[in-house]
């Protein structure tokens, strides 16, 4: 936050010269979390403008970026998910249809920013200089938003570079936006395997997946994984017998007890419970969750503790050997095939990420199939993990 505020006070000659361009209908590029971002105004013309530079069609939706004010106002008063105080240092977009009012969509489709299924995205965190223009766009122009694009031609992928150097955006998105700001960056990218910048993340949340995954993104991705493993019933919270059949295995007990070693009372598993379930609605959500498990890493760190090698940047990875003695009871053939249907990303390893999400579906196929209880099926699929 120090930091933001450092870098405005230095470069707010910048900001105010790209607020006004904005102002005036002008297109500006922006240094943010994630390289380099065009904006313009929430209008039909800004939106117009963004598309004419990429070549793209009109078509193609636009994201929205704004205040958390804004954010609320475009999500029928939906405060941000937890997500995006975990993401502060990286932007991140939110999607939904479902949240978005009759009157919004009739809005935002005036400035291409409605997706084909009535859907919006609204961008959070962008960094420092596209949050200001964000929150001065917001006071002066009564709660409208920016209309934010990658700064890339359509079709010919990120830039690539170890640093998010200008010169890496094309010469033909330079030369058509109105304003740079050209000032040193002060982020650094995270590559993809083709060496390219990695985009926002992308989390929908009418399902609570995400669309397209990020930069810094997997230790959100195994939590919310974590969380879909208990919800059996997919409603989008964890009820007391969802989550009594969870801490009853390996990995649920070693997440949520301190004391893994300590046998488990149904009077214990309630006041966990009850702890996690922060607004006392006798359900727990997916932010209940995140929070409970974050305060849990930030009391482990530096102790090398449970959660950290499960959660952390340096989770642990299996390759083929590794993860074969988990799985004795299959011949080879049904390893081979479990282990590439695991592999989603074709890595030659897989991440606790990955293994979840592959136990969670075959968790789903034995409770439609009513192959024992619910508790019975969860210990199965999960007790064997040492975490």
């Amino acid at each position: 936050m120090t930091a933001g505020l450092n870098l405005l006070q230095t470069y707010s000659s910048e900001v105010e010269k790209a607020f006004d361009v904005l102002k005036d209908g002008g297109t500006v590029l922006v240094p943010t979390a994630l390289g380099w971002t065009l904006c313009a105004m929430e209008t039909p013309e800004g939106a117009l403008a963004l598309n004419a530079i990429k070549h793209r069609p009109d078509s193609k939706p636009l994201g929205l970026v704004g205040t958390e004010e804004a954010f609320k106002a475009a999500f029928g008063g939906k405060s941000p998910p937890v997500l995006a105080e975990f993401c502060y240092d990286v932007c991140i977009a939110f999607v939904s249809q479902e949240l978005v009012s009759d009157e919004n969509r009739l809005r935002f489709g005036k400035s291409c920013a409605v997706g084909p299924k009535g859907e919006i995205a609204f961008w959070l965190n962008c960094g420092p200089y596209y949050n200001k223009l964000a929150q001065l766009v917001d006071e002066e122009f009564d709660g409208r938003c920016l209309l934010g694009t990658s700064g890339n031609t359509t079709g010919n992928g990120n830039p690539k570079g170890e640093t998010f150097d200008l010169n890496a955006v094309e010469i033909g998105i330079r030369d058509a936006v109105d304003y740079i700001m050209d000032i040193p960056h002060y982020s650094s990218p995270e590559l993809d395997e083709f060496g390219r910048w990695l985009s926002a993340p992308m989390f929908d949340m009418d399902t609570l997946m995400f669309r397209r995954k990020g930069k810094h993104m997997k230790k959100v991705e195994t939590i919310m994984s974590l969380f879909n493993g208990m919800d059996h019933d997919g409603d989008q919270t964890v009820s007391l017998d969802e989550f009594t059949a969870f801490v009853k295995t390996g990995v649920g007990k070693k997440i949520f007890f301190s004391d893994a070693g300590k046998a488990l009372s149904d009077q214990d598993i309630k006041e966990v419970f009850r702890s996690v379930d922060k607004d006392h609605s006798g359900e727990i959500d997916f932010d209940e969750c995140y929070v409970f498990i974050e305060t849990r890493l930030k009391q482990e760190e530096g102790k090398n503790g449970k959660l950290a090698s499960l959660f952390g940047t340096n989770a642990p990875e299996y390759n083929k050997e590794e993860l074969r003695k988990y799985f004795l009871h299959k011949n080879d053939e049904d390893f081979e095939n479990m282990f590439q249907e695991m592999d989603v990303d074709q890595s030659g390893t897989v991440d606790f990420y990955e293994v979840f999400k592959y136990e969670k579906k075959v968790k789903d196929k034995l409770m439609l199939a009513n192959e024992g209880t619910e508790e019975d099926i969860v210990s199965k699929s999960f007790s064997r993990w040492d975490v």
